[in-house]
């Protein structure tokens, strides 16, 4: 008789939506004015953009509920937006520090509980099957950017599950 694995049970699952375009943690020095420059300030809409993003994971938690973890951890960040060939947005490799600082001491102990980062930019119409309902719910309303943040825990031998 052969050995069974004992059923595993469904990944923990966190995820949330931040409305809007994202914004750089890595500005253009162009794009500073000279007091910020002066003061050693990065882009001043990036405060606001971490602000906006602490408060979409406080209100998910407040609405779920969630468990600090200490494992390791993967991260989807997929950026919903009208033109993916625009070139007015931030590179993709820039807007995730915010994300993964933001779930810092909430969902996750650390950013080193992180061993998988995904990142993605999508148009809005691009559909995923099966097609996350936080997703749907933004395109049913009709919100034209936005961004989609998964966490969940890390199994090797399983992949993610938003795939198209």
């Amino acid at each position: 008789m052969t050995r069974r694995r004992p059923p595993q049970r469904p990944p923990a699952l966190f995820d949330y939506i931040v409305k809007g375009r994202p914004v750089s943690a890595q500005p253009r020095a162009e794009k500073l004015n000279e007091k910020d420059t002066r003061m050693g300030r990065k882009e001043s809409g990036l405060g606001r953009w971490r602000a906006k993003i602490r408060a979409a994971i406080d209100a998910q938690m407040e609405a779920i509920g969630y468990e600090l973890h200490f494992e390791p951890m993967r991260v989807q960040i997929v950026w919903f937006k009208p033109d993916v060939e625009s070139e007015d947005t931030p590179d993709l490799d820039n807007i995730t520090k915010p994300f993964l600082d933001s779930l810092e001491g909430r969902v996750i102990v650390n950013n080193r509980t992180f061993h998988e980062i995904h990142l993605r930019k999508v148009e809005t119409n691009h559909q995923f099957e099966p097609e996350p309902e936080l997703v749907f719910d933004h395109k049913a309303q009709g919100i034209s950017e936005f961004v989609y943040v998964r966490v969940e825990p890390l199994e090797w031998d399983r992949p993610t599950r938003l795939v198209r």
